[in-house]
């Protein structure tokens, strides 16, 4: 059974009376069986989904920067002792603007 939009989730019938559907039918004792039992929608995940959700918790509660690493290089370079090679430097460069132009 359908009702107007206007009355929708009120339990008002259209006629505009103020009882309520339930309220007149608990009175008469004309429950309908729709009204005692209300089927649920239930959703069963599968032991990967579960794995899965549970690894896509464990990435959001890392922190996006690496800050003990950081920290480290920082200090390596202060110290002058973070190995630099000019020559692999210079060619991820080149690499990196020919993947741009391409």
């Amino acid at each position: 059974m359908t009702s107007p939009i206007n009355n929708t989730g009120n339990n008002r019938p259209v006629n505009g009376s103020t009882e309520s559907i339930a309220r007149k039918q608990a009175k008469t004792g004309n429950e309908t069986t729709a009204s005692k039992s209300t089927p649920t929608d239930s959703v069963t995940l599968s032991e990967q989904s579960q794995q899965l959700n549970g690894l896509f918790q464990q990435i959001d509660s890392l922190p996006e920067v690496n800050q003990a690493k950081i920290s480290a290089i920082k200090d390596a370079i202060a110290k002058g002792q973070y190995p630099l090679d000019p020559e692999k430097i210079a060619a991820n460069l080149v690499k990196l603007e020919k993947s741009l132009t391409e």
